[in-house]
């Protein structure tokens, strides 16, 4: 986590945090959030529901009353990286909003790999400011090219919400091989290449057999 927080721009990295407290620091501000220590417990879901209302960009805004008689509003559209030993418990509404990455343990315990990690990482810290201008010149691209893979990965039948998520995560993927937004042809070739529809991820958020059936019914 240390090295994720040294090559994002100004992340609001906590431990220990509320929800309150996070909201608070965040104010409007669209910082990535990166919490650390997020074993399970009441104080961690809190957390995890407000993740959940800061990944929707649809305009609401969160409103609180105060002590002094006035609405405290909060509009945060923005990202959260958790880690932990244990995995926290997720709802069903938040399983296809949160990526789980289990850290492989080396048993070999390659000191030459790891060297190279960190050297690759301490580039990145070099020229982290340049990647965030670049990303944000593409935005227009990574916004047309998330529209492509997302049609396609509706059509391969991937549920509507994990769609978002991946497609969202691709296009920004993307933009790093090229600055033009990509063609239905290469996002296939992308999706293939990277077996995502094989894998655990997709496995483990496809909607069930009465899932299906509803939204079949509902359409």
């Amino acid at each position: 986590l240390d090295w994720i927080s040294n090559i994002l721009i100004n992340p609001l990295t906590v431990s220990d945090a509320t929800a309150a407290g996070i909201t608070q620091d965040l104010r409007n501000n669209a910082r990535p959030v990166i919490y650390d220590e997020s074993e399970a417990s009441s104080k961690i879901e809190s957390v995890i529901d407000l993740a959940r209302r800061m990944s929707s960009n649809n305009g609401n805004k969160t409103l609180r009353g105060s002590s002094s008689g006035k609405s405290l509003s909060n509009n945060t559209n923005t990202i959260f990286l958790m880690g932990s030993i244990q995995v926290a418990r997720l709802k069903s509404s938040d399983r296809s909003r949160f990526f789980i990455v289990n850290m492989e343990i080396d048993k070999n315990q390659d000191q030459q790999k790891y060297e190279d990690a960190k050297s690759d990482a301490e580039i990145f810290f070099t020229i982290k400011e340049r990647i965030f201008a670049y990303a944000y010149k593409c935005i227009p691209s990574i916004l047309e090219s998330t529209k492509v893979i997302r049609k396609y990965l509706i059509n391969k039948k991937i549920e509507s919400r994990q769609a978002d998520q991946l497609a969202a995560c691709l296009a920004c993927y993307y933009v790093y091989y090229s600055p033009d937004p990509i063609d239905e042809t290469t996002a296939e070739i992308m999706i293939h290449n990277l077996d995502l529809l094989e894998s655990d991820y997709y496995e483990q958020n496809k909607e069930t057999d009465q899932d299906d059936c509803l939204d079949t019914l509902m359409q």
